[in-house]
Order: C-alpha cells, then structure tokens, then sequence
C-alpha cells in the first residue's frame, strides 16, 4: 500500500529514479497554474473593461499598468490565489463550491436555451449581430498540428486536471 505517487514509482522502478515523478508532478503543476492564471487575466480583464453594465466605474482613473492582462493577472495572484493557495484544508471552501455549482447550472441553462431558440444557429440573433464568429474548418484535417492546434491541447490539460483531483476536492468539502 503506496499512497504516493513516488513510492508507487519506487516500488516499481527503484528509488534510484524516484526524483522523475516529483519532477513531473512539479511541471504539471507549474504548467496547470499557467493555464488558470491567463484564463483568469483574460475573463478578469474582459469583466474589468466592458462589463459596467452601464455604470461608470470609472476605469479611465486607474493607471494604465492595472488595466492591462499581465496588471490584472498579478493583482488576481497576489491578493486571490496566493492567499487560497495557502489553506491547508479546503473545508472552509464548501460554500463558494456550491456557489461556483450553481453558477454553473445558471450558464448551462442559458446555453442550453439559446441551442434551443436558435439564437446559435447560422441565421440566429447573435451570428446575425456578429457577436459569435461561425467556425471554419477549411484548413484543419485529422493529422493538421500546428500552434492552433495548443489551445485544444491547453484546454485537454485543464480538463484532465479539474477531473483528476475532483476525489480529493470532494473530500475536503
């Protein structure tokens, strides 16, 4: 009975080599981070600039190093993440959990009704008014890797890892 990660390679393979699995926990992590941190920039900073709801919030006051991506992703990392990343245990989460759950079943809602009503269809409201572009696949084929083909990979990994640890997130709630 192993429960880690190393010993199940030292069991395995000998300790002699144990050093390959903490590093590669390591990288996975650090790259994981990477992928949270930007996908937080971007929504943060598209919320930031056009979400006022059409009440001024007066983003042209605040200096010009705050209101851009990397501004906004340090602000989130120091004064957000940092601080979460310091909790031991993720109980005292459980309500925000739920919050973030029911967040999610709002938004799969209003997809599920605009699949629906066809307002994502070719010839629905929102392809009409330009806010959604209609995918082209002219140059994609099965075996076509190039650097588009990272975002696909990037979003692979972030659902890998929300998936992979969802048991011990669930035990902590």
């Amino acid at each position: 009975g192993e429960k880690t990660f190393k010993g199940l390679w030292s069991q395995a393979f000998g300790d002699r080599t144990a050093y390959v699995v903490d590093t590669i926990v390591c990288v996975q992590c650090f790259l994981g981070g990477t992928i949270y941190i930007g996908l937080l920039g971007d929504i943060f900073l598209a919320l930031l600039k056009g979400a006022s709801f059409g009440v001024d919030i007066g983003i042209d006051m605040l200096p010009p190093g705050v209101v851009s991506r990397q501004g906004v992703i340090l602000l989130i990392t120091s004064s957000i993440l940092f601080p979460l990343n310091l909790i031991k245990n993720l109980s005292s989460l459980g309500f925000t959990s739920i919050l973030g759950l029911c967040a999610v079943l709002y938004t799969t809602s209003f997809i599920v009704l605009r699949a629906l009503d066809g307002s994502y269809s070719t010839d629905g409201k929102f392809v009409a008014d330009g806010a959604i572009d209609t995918p082209s696949f002219d140059s994609s084929t099965m075996w076509n890797l190039d650097v588009k083909s990272l975002i696909l990979m990037s979003n692979l990994g972030v659902a890998f890892i929300a998936h992979y640890n969802a048991p011990t997130y669930y035990r902590e709630l």
